[in-house]
């Protein structure tokens, strides 16, 4: 009977220490098996330690567990029957207790199993085993913004171009959070907040760029980032900006000896431009001072009555022309009118005198004759004038 004994107590051993796997089984059905065996001098022969795998997806939050005690084996030959149970934690579901592998999946936490043998004699060997299931590692994902082109300053400061139109006194805000990352690589979210300042309009509070026009003044801005998880970072950033530089005008004024110019109501606009007025007296052989007076404004009128005399002659001659034209015209028609009704009077004293022929025929032959007339008629008509 001992001897018994100790052969099942050697067969649970070679069944728990050799036979129990723990393994985390990836999106992609790949397995990393640990195997713990009981020629390893390590504390997992008491309690295993495992991780769940980060993988980006917090709705995975669970590790994978395989209890295997397939290389377990009884000295005598003999066939054995499995049992597991939990001890401790958070309970799982076993839905096949006396399987050989038990596949669980199981949330962060501390858990105890324990696996009974029993051979064919009735003897059982019973162990139990510790399994500490950490929680997935998640980093806190790190926020960075930028305004404009600087980074990472406590204010940015920035001053409205001056453009010539006092209307556009804003200045274009850029909010950029790309350079953010996760050091997990996972996927982020955003969230901009403003937290102090004239309101502003952010249109898209979820972008990871947002532009903005600020008006004179000071503004902070709060982005949150979040990941997969949850997990949630922030960077703050203030930001002055300085009202349009605008330098004042600078006034001046010169004196001479000179009369106000003379504006003649006939004169041209540009009297009172001294380059034009110089280019004028230069073309024209004028005495040249740039001034506007009698010579350069007799000059002009005589300049613009040529113009006018040219101008009403070539008029007077297109209207001769065009006079002409119609008479032409006028003529021609009437001559292809009167040529039109000479030509009808023949066409018609012909038509007549055929048709007296036809009522003239008589005697011998007259069918023949009139069947002839009647022809010629025909042939005539088709030579009507239009």
């Amino acid at each position: 009977m001992l001897i018994k004994e100790i052969t099942v107590f050697v067969l649970f051993l070679a069944i728990f220490f050799g036979g129990i796997y723990y393994t985390h089984i990836y999106e992609t059905d790949r397995i990393d098996e640990i195997v713990l065996q009981d020629n390893l001098e390590i504390i997992e022969e008491e309690t295993f330690y495992v991780e769940i795998t980060h993988d980006g997806d917090s709705s995975t939050n669970y590790y994978e567990l395989k209890l295997d005690a397939t290389n377990s084996v009884d000295l005598d030959g003999d066939e054995i029957t499995y049992f597991w149970k939990q001890t401790s934690g958070d309970t799982l579901a076993i839905p096949n207790p006396t399987e050989k592998i038990l596949y669980l999946k199981t949330t962060p936490g501390e858990y105890g199993f324990r696996l009974e043998v029993t051979d064919s004699y009735g003897s059982k060997g019973i162990f139990n085993k510790r399994v500490v299931v950490s929680k997935e590692p998640n980093l806190q994902p790190d926020p960075i913004a930028e305004i404009g082109t600087i980074l990472d300053q406590e204010i940015f400061m920035g001053t409205i171009k001056h453009d010539g139109k006092p209307e556009t006194n804003e200045y274009n805000i850029k909010l950029d959070a790309g350079k953010s990352k996760d050091l997990d690589s996972d996927k982020i979210e955003y969230l901009w907040t403003q937290i102090s300042g004239k309101t502003l309009v952010i249109s898209d509070d979820k972008s990871p760029v947002v532009y903005l026009k600020a008006e004179p003044g000071e503004y902070s801005f709060k982005l949150d980032i979040t990941d997969a998880y949850g997990i949630t970072s922030s960077y703050t950033q203030a930001v002055a900006i300085a009202a349009e530089p605008n330098s004042p005008p600078e006034a001046t004024f010169l004196i001479s000896n000179e009369a106000k110019p003379i504006n003649y109501p006939k004169g041209p606009k540009w009297q009172t431009d001294p380059e034009k007025v110089t280019a004028f007296q230069t073309e024209n052989g004028l005495e040249v001072d740039g001034a506007w007076g009698p010579a350069s404004q007799g000059k002009y009128l005589e300049i613009e009555a040529d113009k006018n005399t040219k101008a009403n002659e070539k008029d007077a001659e297109e209207k001769a022309e065009e006079k002409a034209a119609e008479e032409k015209a006028a003529k021609k028609a009437a001559e292809e009118k009167a040529a039109q009704v000479a030509a009808m009077k023949i066409y018609t004293d012909e038509l007549a005198k055929i048709e007296a022929e036809i009522r003239n025929v008589s005697g011998f032959g007259a069918a023949g004759k009139r069947r002839t007339l009647e022809a010629k008629k025909e042939a005539h008509i088709k030579t009507k004038p239009k």
